[in-house]
This record gives C-alpha cells, sequence and structure tokens, in this order.
C-alpha cells in the first residue's frame, strides 16, 4: 500500500518548512557573527554585561578562572556566547535564562557569560569553533568540548537536555558512539535529541555522518515523540543535501 499523498504533502511541507527555518537560522547567526565588532576596551572581565538576566548566576570572572574552579569542584562549565543586539540571544535570554528553573540547574555547572563583542569572547569563539549567535557550550574542566546545546527550546526542553547531559555522564561523541553500536540508552537519545546539529563543526561531523547518524538514532528511537524529532532531523538532512527522498523512505519515516 503506497502513502496517503495528502498526508505525504503534509509532512513533506513541514520538512521544507523546517529546513528553511534551519537555513535562514543558520545565515542569521552567520550574520550575526559577521556583523558583531570586538570591543578591546572591556578585554576579559565578565563580571558585568548589558541585558544580563540573574546576573547573580553567572560565574564573576574571565574563563580561565571559570575552569579553575571547575576542576576544583569537579564540575562541567555551562558556556554562552551571545551579543546583546543579537534577536535570537535575547529570546534565549526571555525563554530559558530569565526562568527560575535555569537558575536551580546552573547549580551543577560553571556558568559562563560571554558578550561575544569583546575582544576575549571573540578569542574563545575561535577556540571552541563558535560559528554563529547564540552559541551554547558544555565543556569539561579540561576545555573538551562534550554537547553543542540547541538553542531553540522551550524551559522544558531545556530542562529535559540538560538532565540528560547530567545523567549521561559523557560527550556527543560518545553517544553517537553508543547508537552507532546499537547499545545507545534512552539518555544517549535525549543528547542527541537535544544537540544544535546545524552548528556543529563540519570537519568532525560531515553531512554523511550526520545522515547515518540520524538514521540510526530514529530505528533505535522506541517513542513516537523521539522517532519523530529523529525521523525530522534525518529527513531535513537528507534535503539539505539535495537526496531524492523516496517514497519508501517517506512511508519507512512516517508511518
Amino acid at each position: 500500500m503506497g502513502i496517503d499523498k495528502s498526508l505525504l504533502r503534509s509532512h513533506m511541507k513541514k520538512i521544507f518548512t523546517r529546513v528553511l527555518m534551519l537555513a535562514l537560522a543558520s545565515a542569521y547567526a552567520q550574520s550575526c557573527s559577521l556583523m558583531g565588532g570586538k570591543d578591546k576596551s572591556v578585554g576579559a572581565n565578565q563580571e558585568i554585561h548589558a541585558s544580563q538576566p540573574q546576573p547573580e548566576v553567572w560565574f564573576k570572572g574571565n574563563v580561565d578562572e571559570a575552569f579553575k574552579i571547575a576542576k576544583k569542584d569537579k564540575k562541567m562549565v555551562f558556556l554562552y556566547w551571545g551579543a546583546v543586539w543579537c534577536p535570537p540571544c535575547n529570546e534565549l535570554k526571555q525563554q530559558i535564562f530569565s526562568k527560575p528553573r535555569f537558575a536551580e540547574l546552573m547549580t551543577n555547572f560553571v556558568p559562563v557569560y560571554l558578550d561575544g563583542d569583546t575582544e576575549a569572547a571573540q578569542i574563545w569563539g575561535e577556540k571552541f569553533q563558535a560559528s554563529g549567535y547564540p552559541t551554547v557550550l558544555i565543556l569539561d574542566e579540561n576545555q573538551k568540548e562534550l554537547f553543542r546545546l540547541s538553542t531553540v527550546l522551550s524551559i522544558e526542553e531545556f530542562d529535559g537536555a540538560v538532565q540528560s547531559v547530567l545523567a549521561s555522564s559523557g560527550s556527543l561523541e560518545r553517544a553517537a558512539s553508543a547508537v552507532m553500536e546499537s547499545r545507545a540508552k534512552h539518555k544517549d537519545l535525549l543528547v542527541l535529541a537535544y544537540s544544535s546539529w546545524d552548528q556543529l563543526p563540519e570537519a568532525q561531523w560531515p553531512a554523511s555522518r550526520r545522515i547515518n547518524l540520524m538514521e540510526q538514532a530514529f530505528e533505535s528511537a522506541e517513542t513516537s515523540p523521539e522517532k519523530s524529532i529523529f525521523g525530522s532531523q534525518w529527513i531535513t538532512q537528507l534535503v539539505a543535501e539535495k537526496t531524492k527522498l523516496s517514497e519508501k523512505l517517506l512511508q519507512r519515516v512516517f508511518a
């Protein structure tokens, strides 16, 4: 039996809308990055930030000091890289950073707020391959990137993302390996679901790797919401690479 044509058109409309939104978000992030200047007068001081929600939550000091504290307290570093004038950054602040739950979750981290227009923040942004505003990274005490979280989340989704990061005690690489080796646990799938795939470094995460991983994650997912996330991301990656989608594939994803 073939897939229902009206249902197919509905799904494809959603897919192409998602691809367009991702493309626009990526282009906007790049333009945000290019428009930002380097304010050399501010230097490395991280104590004062314009429009910073819940300033008491964030670490008072520079990035090097934050990693020293993380090593001493055996915590991960939550690093936000954005700009005051960037609309997506301001939306992230309103939707996530201003919420009481965000403050509660940050007790598990050393949270660092970087104003991307400062010279110090630009240096750190280049070091961590932050390609556009906003970028949210979770790093271990040795400055190794563990996760690059999606910045298009509700506070409930952000809560789930952070909880999955804390529960995994690993990294995106480890979660991806678990999925590809068919030994993934639920927390591994959550880590993948909440990652910012359009911001991952291309060298480590080429399109072919992302596509294969999304297919395997789709097959590994046991719940409808997870299958929907991975199926949509899988198709999105294929469309972005201009891959012809067969009816058999679409039926497999949307059955």
